[in-house]
């Protein structure tokens, strides 16, 4: 008898292996993923390339030709950095963006400890009839998002992020029943996230919000993982703590304080009918105490139990604000507009400023020259007629010698006027050498400005479809 249950076990554990592994894609995300894929490429290119680029050139730049007025001090170090983060926003926004289910929605989670209740607390906003399985052990669940649809359906996604529709509405219920008839089988491996769409008057009222429940965790395992990997694609956090714990627990702590930053955290005391009303306003007090000596902010504190009308929760969800999806978009739009500006203002100004006092530098200078070639010429005569007249005196006479004096004089200038000659063309050498540079970055920096133009419009097209 124990033998036929045993594989009958089976059977249906591979009857929901054989459901999982037929599900048909869900037509709705393809083309979305695509066009996100092909956005979030080209960000990728723009951030390991251009925007790297720029970064390392108006550095150049600054310390070239601004070393006293700096506006940026970037080392290669630092430039690295910022380009690492971009790509992981845009790795974020891509996630994101793949998930399908989370288009326009509110996303919030419930989150917290083994058996804290979560589950229990979701199911009462799913209604009586299509309960997620509780289960007292730990099991190899999934991360699961419910939402209103006026058609109930259980999509999944799996570990590429594509979007599965599945037939059979209970196979929530038998992944946690079945699984652990499968033994070494890896299921958790085909399912990244269950997607529940269900129709009931409680999910209605909450028609833009999707609620994830996560696997419990308690520590570093495969499960916390999982919770912890969604929590910053949340609008805001539910941690449902267990009365009966008495306080939040150490790694509970560790987690928020490590993962949360921005993103609005609620504490729901569950179970509260199990204590009397002075236990119960104790242990809410001490949680309140350590989570403020943690320096951690607390959007509200939610006391409930399976006596508390649902409303307590769906009012606050309510209540959340949707993340601004065009962050990246806005934060990318800020990064071109700030290089193409000091590209713009700073540079190609100065460098045309540059060129303009070069322009007049020149022109004096090649003045002088010119003024300088006709002292020469003037000296070259004058030395010439003394040359000639002082042919026409006796060597010993007074006039001679002053006349000889007067030539020597004249020589002297001219040789003085031609030193003064060589002087200024070197210089202008020297200026025409710095044009030669000047021309040289305007011109880089005119088509770099050009390329983050380009770039720019093209950013505009690929991303209009997620601005809209």
């Amino acid at each position: 008898m124990e033998e036929r249950e045993e594989l009958e076990s089976l059977r249906q554990s591979l009857d929901m292996i054989t459901s999982i592994m037929n599900a048909k894609n869900d037509s709705c995300q393809q083309n979305n993923v695509e066009l996100a894929n092909r956005a979030g490429e080209f960000i990728y290119y723009f951030a390991e390339n251009l925007y790297k680029e720029c970064l390392g050139y108006i550095n150049e730049m600054e310390e070239a030709f601004f070393s006293d007025s700096k506006k940026v001090s970037l080392r290669e170090q630092d430039i690295d950095e910022y380009v690492g983060e971009l790509q992981e926003e845009v790795r974020k926004w891509f996630v994101l963006e793949q998930k399908t289910w989370l288009k326009n929605k509110i996303a919030v989670a419930f989150i917290g400890g083994f058996s804290s209740g979560k589950t229990t607390i979701v199911n009462r906003m799913l209604g009586e009839e299509h309960k997620m399985p509780v289960d007292r052990r730990a099991t190899t669940a999934v991360a699961t998002y419910v939402s209103y649809s006026h058609i109930g359906m259980v999509k999944f996604a799996d570990f590429e992020y594509t979007v599965k529709c599945l037939d059979d509405n209970d196979i929530l219920k038998k992944f946690t029943k079945f699984n652990d008839a499968l033994k070494d089988f890896p299921t958790s491996k085909l399912v990244r996230n269950f997607i529940v769409e269900e129709d009931n008057p409680t999910l209605q009222t909450l028609q833009n919000v999707s609620i994830l429940d996560t696997p419990g965790f308690e520590n570093d395992d495969e499960d916390t993982k999982r919770a912890i990997e969604v929590i910053n694609e949340t609008d805001a956090l539910f941690w449902v703590i267990d009365i009966n714990k008495g306080d939040i627990n150490a790694y509970s702590l560790k987690v928020i304080k490590e993962q949360i930053h921005e993103i609005p955290l609620y504490i729901v005391i569950n179970k509260t009918d199990l204590k009397s009303p002075g236990e119960r306003k104790s242990v809410i007090q001490k949680i309140r105490d350590t989570l403020e000596k943690n320096d951690v902010n607390v959007a509200g504190y939610i006391p409930f139990s399976k006596n508390t009308p649902i409303e307590e929760i769906t009012t606050v969800l309510q209540s959340i604000k949707r993340k601004n999806s065009g962050e990246l978009f806005a934060h990318i739009e800020k990064e071109f507009t700030d290089i193409i500006g000091m590209l713009q203002d700073r540079y190609i100004h100065h460098f045309n400023k540059m060129l303009r006092d070069n322009k007049r530098t020149t022109r004096d200078i090649e003045d002088k020259i010119s003024e300088k070639e006709r002292d020469v010429e003037r000296l070259d005569k004058l030395e010439d007629d003394a040359t000639e007249n002082l042919g026409d005196l006796y060597s010993y006479s007074e006039n001679f010698w002053n006349l000889f004096n007067t030539r020597v004089g004249y020589e002297k200038e001219k040789v003085q006027s031609l030193m003064d000659i060589g002087k200024f063309k070197l210089e202008l050498e020297d200026i025409r050498d710095k044009k030669n540079q000047i021309d040289y970055c305007l011109k880089t920096t005119e088509a770099l400005v050009n390329r983050c133009n380009d770039c720019w419009k093209y950013f505009k097209e690929l991303t209009e479809p997620f601005t809209k």
